[in-house]
Parts: C-alpha cells; sequence; structure tokens
C-alpha cells in the first residue's frame, strides 16, 4: 500500500503543480473547479494503476512483467483495438483499463455508451482484480515457503 499512495500523492503533486505552472504562463480561462475535480480523476487514476501494477508484479512474480502489462492494458491495447473497427474491438477496447483512464482524463473514448461511473468501475475492476490475483499467488506460493 505504500506504493500506491507514493505513487498516488507523488503524481497528484506533479499535475498540480504543472496546472499552476500552465496557468501562470498561458491563459486558458479553465476554472478551477474543474482543475479540481481533474485531480481527483488523476488521482484515482494514479491509485488504480499503481494498485494495477503491483497486483499484476505479485502474480507474475516480477515487477517488470507487472509493469509492462500495465502499460499495455493502459496505452496500447485500448488504442489498437478501438483502430480495428470490429464491434469486437471496439466492445473489447471499452473494458480495457486504459479506455477508463482516457475517458475520466479527456471525457472521450472508443463507446459512446461509456460514462464517468462506467469508466471508474471499470478501472476499480481491473485493479481490484489484479490485487486479488496477485494476493491469491503470494500467498499460495511465496508466503507459505
Amino acid at each position: 500500500m505504500v506504493v500506491v499512495v507514493t505513487t498516488t500523492a507523488l503524481g497528484v503533486v506533479l499535475a498540480a503543480a504543472a496546472s499552476v505552472t500552465a496557468r501562470a504562463f498561458l491563459p486558458l480561462g479553465l476554472p478551477l473547479t474543474e482543475g479540481a475535480s481533474m485531480l481527483g480523476g488523476l488521482a484515482f487514476i494514479f491509485a488504480c494503476g499503481a494498485l494495477m501494477s503491483v497486483g499484476w508484479g505479485f502474480l507474475l512474480r516480477s515487477t517488470a512483467g507487472g509493469l509492462v502489462l500495465v502499460i499495455a492494458l493502459v496505452m496500447v491495447l485500448p488504442m489498437l483495438l478501438a483502430q480495428l473497427g470490429y464491434d469486437w474491438s471496439t466492445t473489447a477496447s471499452a473494458h480495457l483499463p486504459g479506455s477508463g483512464a482516457l475517458f475520466l482524463i479527456f471525457g472521450e473514448g472508443p463507446s459512446e455508451t461509456m460514462t464517468v461511473a462506467s469508466a471508474r468501475t471499470t478501472l476499480a475492476v481491473w485493479a481490484c482484480s489484479a490485487i486479488v490475483l496477485g494476493a491469491g499467488r503470494l500467498w499460495r506460493t511465496d508466503a507459505n515457503q
């Protein structure tokens, strides 16, 4: 949990610092309330991403493998599947954690039926699944030795 809290806190602090710097030099006109809600969404995305990385790392017994899998699930597969143009690929892309993260950040996703609640649910289910599977692997094999 230390990894998740640290990652989330650092991500939010860096995003807030970047926002303050951009606001100081670029007159974007973005209301502060939208910035605060965006930071909350980013904190949720960072926390879910960190939970997925830890969970998949425990499951695969490899930190690098967990990180690569999360990068693939968040950055590569959603865009790749959405560009194929088939109904099944668009549906599969909408259920990946990267699509949920993109929807929470930009308000757009591969599916027109995606909402904030469905995006958060998708991220939370992926994060909880990774942690449960990783904890099961840890307790079953490594903790008994």
